[in-house]
């Protein structure tokens, strides 16, 4: 369901192609056979022509042969136009370039042999699926062949139309293309809608995905700061009073040896003695153990930096509606350096990016691989690649940050179309 209500131009085409082949089909049956010999487009001639050097007469079973014959190649005609202006406007089919621009010429021969008004369909199907300069070349290209079609009648060259008024034949040429015309704005301007929900939806994933790792970055300066605080100033001072501990501690021992050694018998004293030499040391033990323990919470807060960057790639391709965007990430990558993640992140971002405006692509595959002390990203599309590939700003500035961090950065066509970027980085210190 969410396909045909993704595809909204595709189903006003469907459902204008139909209704018109049926509104023409129920004209002719409505008129019987008598009408055949009036029809006047090079689908009745071609049909008329096989008919009789087939039948060999003119008669009515002839007429009625070529009628009903007419009828059907119509009917198939029409629904044929309407399969692939389905095909041609829908983005979750796969559309090779060569396949693309038969079923393109098809339409519009359909259009100019069984029945005008498909035409209209027809321009409009080329502002919305063509950049601008292609879309207006195919348009010209269809005008003169309309034009040519219906000057034959004003020429009476007797290949199939009959001469007609040549005002009225002149006003009808002139209004079809008109609304050839407009139908073909109508087409760019909900190309133009659809680009732009298209950006919109690239934006808001954007700045979800950047909020995501600004919000890492955040937390993970928190807990470094944190984690200096705590080891400076409370580290610092247990440090003091251990020592302070371990030399009341010492004190006490050294005074008990002396009146040892001096044969002095003091028992409340040494009794006294003994019992601060006991606290002495449990405080002192104490002061230990939560000196070791507060060393081991700076320990692991130090440590534990790591940069939730799948998080942030799953916001910016799922935000993406169109094309369709396929996230691989290992699962052995655990990224602890913000320089790293930050670049990894702008690489993929720029990628999709150009995928989503340029490439026309059906869908994006974005993989992330552990591979020995680096990290590989390939972002790699199935649209229509380039010709000559020209870095803009956002290209050099990939390339700018892979290099900074002495990794590497390839773009190429794919070998089964569409383009590809491959970036490789280096994990500092070879642990991820």
């Amino acid at each position: 369901m969410k396909r045909f209500s993704e595809n909204i131009l595709g189903l006003i085409g469907i459902f204008a192609s139909v209704a018109l082949g049926i509104a023409a089909a129920m004209q002719i049956l409505m008129l019987g056979p008598r009408i055949f010999p009036l029809i006047q487009n090079p689908l009745a001639l071609v049909v008329g022509v096989s008919v009789q050097l087939l039948a060999g007469a003119n008669d009515d079973n002839v007429l009625q042969l070529a009628y009903w014959l007419y009828l059907m190649l119509h009917a198939l005609a029409v629904g044929l136009f309407a399969f692939a202006f389905w095909r041609r406007t829908s983005d979750a089919v796969k559309r090779p370039a060569g396949n693309a621009g038969a079923m393109l010429a098809l339409q519009m021969l359909i259009g100019l042999c069984v029945q005008s008004e498909l035409l209209n369909v027809v321009a409009a199907e080329l502002g919305y699926v063509l950049l601008r300069r292609n879309a207006v070349k195919w348009l010209v290209a269809q005008v003169l062949a309309f034009f040519v079609l219906r000057m034959l009648s004003f020429l009476d060259v007797g290949i199939w139309f009959q001469p007609l008024d040549l005002v009225a034949d002149a006003i009808d040429i002139g209004v079809s293309m008109v609304w050839m015309v407009v139908a073909f704005g109508v087409g760019y301007l909900a190309a133009s809608e659809k680009r732009g929900r298209i950006e919109r939806g690239l934006a808001h994933a954007e700045i979800l995905a950047t909020q995501q790792m600004l919000m890492d970055s955040l937390r993970a300066s928190e807990r470094l700061r944190i984690s200096r605080n705590v080891h400076d100033a409370i580290g610092h001072h247990l440090t003091a009073l251990n020592l302070h501990l371990e030399l009341g501690l010492r004190q006490l021992e050294n005074k008990g040896s002396a009146q040892v050694n001096t044969g002095a018998h003091l028992p409340a004293t040494e009794l006294a003695t003994e019992r601060a030499t006991e606290s002495f040391r449990i405080s002192r033990a104490l002061a230990q153990g939560l000196l070791a323990e507060i060393r081991s919470v700076v320990s692991v807060e130090r440590d534990d930096q790591s940069i939730c960057l799948r998080q942030a790639l799953d916001i910016l391709c799922s935000g993406i509606p169109v094309p369709r965007i396929a996230l691989s990430y290992d699962e052995t990558l655990d990224l602890v350096d913000p320089m790293l993640a930050h670049a990894i992140f702008r690489g993929v971002q720029e990628a999709v990016t150009n995928a989503v405006k340029h490439a026309r692509a059906d869908a994006v595959d974005v993989t992330l691989l552990r591979q020995h002390d680096g990290v590989s990203v390939t972002v790699s599309d199935n649209g229509t690649g380039v010709r000559k590939l020209a870095e803009g700003n956002g290209l050099a500035g990939m390339r700018d940050r892979v290099e900074a961090l002495r990794g590497s950065l390839e773009l190429k066509n794919g070998v089964s179309g569409g383009f590809r970027v491959q970036l490789w980085l280096p994990i500092p210190g070879g642990a991820a």
